[in-house]
């Protein structure tokens, strides 16, 4: 192999890729592992941040090789770190062309960019090509429901959901994503049941605790309020809710629950 390409493999394992991209300018067009230098070059600017000469090298190997996903993904991923969303989405839709019926991971990696660049429609439709492929696939149900909270969609967010309850283990941490989007999407006492009926696997009944807490925490940020009581009683998580959606739905904030008198400021 040419020296010094040998000399950029040593600078780029030791993380100086400065260096190795000043081993890599001294090999020309002709010599033998040119191509090999290119692919280099490109993840070297890329961990230097600089898209802009990432770009140059992305294009000149799209010219050449133009049906390669990868380097359709490399130049989407540029023009993202670039704030350049115009150029990334023809990029992108360059890349949905190339992306086989059967690669469920390719659907999803571009429902991801699309998520980034709020094409939430787009996000639903290449994730629904993954589920053609495995309807359990986690990763595109993950990626669906995300983009149907923004889309306020609660009918398909009950329906992913569901998908999701029957795909995954039932345990905290994998029932973790579900409990956030319908916490987001203001379904609090449905957050509350997954949290206290799923099992819990690698968490312990602590970290249930917190999650509860959680949820109440996330309804009063939400309502810029929150519960004061006459008395100091403990009062459960899912009481504390129901009062507060009490508070959001009729504006009623005071009066006695068990005995003691509260007051919603």
């Amino acid at each position: 192999m040419n020296d010094k390409i040998k000399q950029d493999n040593i600078e780029f394992e030791k993380k100086n890729y400065q260096n190795a991209l000043n081993c890599l300018n001294q090999v020309h067009k002709n010599e033998y592992g040119y191509k090999f230098s290119l692919i280099v070059k490109l993840d070297s600017f890329m961990r230097l941040k600089k898209y802009d000469e990432a770009l140059k090298i992305i294009d000149l190997i799209i010219e050449e090789s133009p049906h390669i996903e990868i380097f359709w993904a490399e130049k989407v991923r540029c023009h993202l770190f670039l704030n350049e969303d115009a150029k990334a989405l023809d990029a992108l839709k360059e890349l949905e062309k190339l992306c086989g019926d059967e690669d469920k991971e390719g659907f999803v990696r571009i429902a991801r960019f699309y998520s980034i660049l709020n094409e939430n429609d787009k996000v639903i439709e290449n994730c629904d090509n993954a589920l053609k492929v495995d309807e359990n696939y986690l990763p595109a149900l993950y990626e669906k429901m995300l983009a149907t909270s923004f889309l306020k969609d609660e009918k398909m967010i009950d329906d992913i959901s569901e998908y999701i309850l029957n795909a995954s283990d039932n345990d905290l941490l994998s029932m973790l994503p579900v409990i956030m989007i319908n916490l987001f999407s203001e379904k609090y006492e449905k957050a509350l049941d997954l949290i206290e009926n799923c099992e819990l696997g690698e968490i312990d009944e602590e970290h249930r605790q917190l999650l509860k807490g959680a949820v109440y925490k996330r309804i009063c940020d939400d309502l810029n309020a929150q519960i004061m009581l006459s008395e100091k009683v403990d009062l459960d998580v899912r009481d504390a809710v129901r009062l507060m959606l009490e508070f959001k739905e009729t504006g009623k904030d005071h009066g006695e629950f068990n005995g003691v008198e509260y007051y919603i400021f």
